[in-house]
Protein backbone atom coordinates (compact mmCIF):
# COMPACT_ATOMS: atom_id res chain seq x y z
CA UNK A 1 0.00 0.00 0.00
CA UNK A 2 1.25 3.43 -0.93
CA UNK A 3 -0.64 5.19 1.88
CA UNK A 4 -1.04 3.22 5.13
CA UNK A 5 -4.66 2.28 5.80
CA UNK A 6 -4.56 3.97 9.21
CA UNK A 7 -3.77 7.27 7.43
CA UNK A 8 -6.84 7.03 5.17
CA UNK A 9 -10.11 8.48 6.41
CA UNK A 10 -13.41 7.08 5.18
CA UNK A 11 -16.89 8.51 5.28
CA UNK A 12 -20.18 7.60 3.68
CA UNK A 13 -22.11 10.30 1.88
CA UNK A 14 -25.87 10.71 1.81
CA UNK A 15 -26.14 8.48 -1.29
CA UNK A 16 -24.31 5.61 0.42
CA UNK A 17 -21.08 6.08 -1.51
CA UNK A 18 -17.84 5.70 0.46
CA UNK A 19 -15.26 8.49 0.12
CA UNK A 20 -11.60 7.94 0.99
CA UNK A 21 -9.02 10.68 1.54
CA UNK A 22 -5.84 11.31 3.51
CA UNK A 23 -4.29 14.38 5.08
CA UNK A 24 -0.97 13.10 3.68
CA UNK A 25 -2.11 14.02 0.14
CA UNK A 26 -4.37 17.10 0.23
CA UNK A 27 -6.72 17.22 -2.74
CA UNK A 28 -6.44 13.50 -3.45
CA UNK A 29 -9.58 11.47 -2.84
CA UNK A 30 -11.56 8.57 -4.31
CA UNK A 31 -14.88 6.85 -3.88
CA UNK A 32 -16.45 3.41 -4.10
CA UNK A 33 -19.64 1.50 -3.41
CA UNK A 34 -17.94 -0.28 -0.49
CA UNK A 35 -15.24 0.78 1.96
CA UNK A 36 -12.68 -1.61 0.46
CA UNK A 37 -13.36 -0.35 -3.06
CA UNK A 38 -12.91 3.26 -1.92
CA UNK A 39 -9.57 2.41 -0.28
CA UNK A 40 -8.36 0.56 -3.39
CA UNK A 41 -9.42 3.45 -5.63
CA UNK A 42 -7.70 5.88 -3.28
CA UNK A 43 -4.43 3.94 -3.49
CA UNK A 44 -4.59 4.15 -7.29
CA UNK A 45 -5.42 7.88 -7.12
CA UNK A 46 -2.54 8.46 -4.69
CA UNK A 47 -0.11 6.75 -7.07
CA UNK A 48 -1.32 8.90 -9.98
CA UNK A 49 -1.19 12.03 -7.79
CA UNK A 50 2.43 11.39 -6.79
CA UNK A 51 3.47 10.46 -10.34
CA UNK A 52 2.04 13.75 -11.59
CA UNK A 53 3.98 15.67 -8.92
CA UNK A 54 7.17 13.83 -9.88
CA UNK A 55 6.62 14.53 -13.60
CA UNK A 56 6.10 18.19 -12.81
CA UNK A 57 9.29 18.27 -10.76
CA UNK A 58 11.30 16.53 -13.49
CA UNK A 59 10.02 18.86 -16.21
CA UNK A 60 10.44 22.07 -14.26
CA UNK A 61 13.12 24.47 -15.48
CA UNK A 62 13.13 26.54 -12.28
CA UNK A 63 15.74 24.55 -10.37
CA UNK A 64 14.84 22.22 -7.56
CA UNK A 65 11.33 21.72 -6.26
CA UNK A 66 10.52 20.99 -2.66
CA UNK A 67 7.65 18.59 -2.15
CA UNK A 68 6.45 18.38 1.44
CA UNK A 69 4.12 15.60 2.46
CA UNK A 70 3.36 16.29 6.09
CA UNK A 71 6.55 15.70 8.12
CA UNK A 72 8.57 14.26 5.21
CA UNK A 73 10.22 16.66 2.77
CA UNK A 74 11.48 15.53 -0.62
CA UNK A 75 13.70 17.46 -3.04
CA UNK A 76 13.57 16.90 -6.79
CA UNK A 77 16.11 18.21 -9.23
CA UNK A 78 15.09 18.51 -12.87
Amino acid sequence: MLVPKDKISLRQDEDGVWIAKSDLLPGCHAYGKAEAEAVLEFQEAARAHLEALLDFARNSRKGSIQLAIKEDVYWFLP
